[in-house]
């Protein structure tokens, strides 16, 4: 994964706007590479809920009905 901030300074309509965006560059397993841009807003809500997911995942691994029991030996 690939990533870089890019900060858009003007454009025809506007003289000074300074608006970033994030653009994100990942390689899946097949090596096929995928190109996509968020706004911070997405990528703020992005990263709240990739932490989320995680804490979620944390949580069900830790639960005494998954856990398994070492072999005696």
């Amino acid at each position: 994964m690939k990533w870089r901030v890019d900060v858009t300074i003007m454009t025809s309509s506007m003289n000074r706007l300074f608006k970033p965006s994030i653009l994100v560059q990942m390689t899946d397993t097949t090596g096929t590479i995928r190109t996509f841009e968020m706004s911070t807003s997405m990528f703020h809500h992005l990263r709240m809920q990739i932490a989320r997911l995680i804490k979620e995942l944390d949580a069900t691994e830790s639960h005494p009905l998954l856990t398994l029991d070492k072999p005696k030996a």
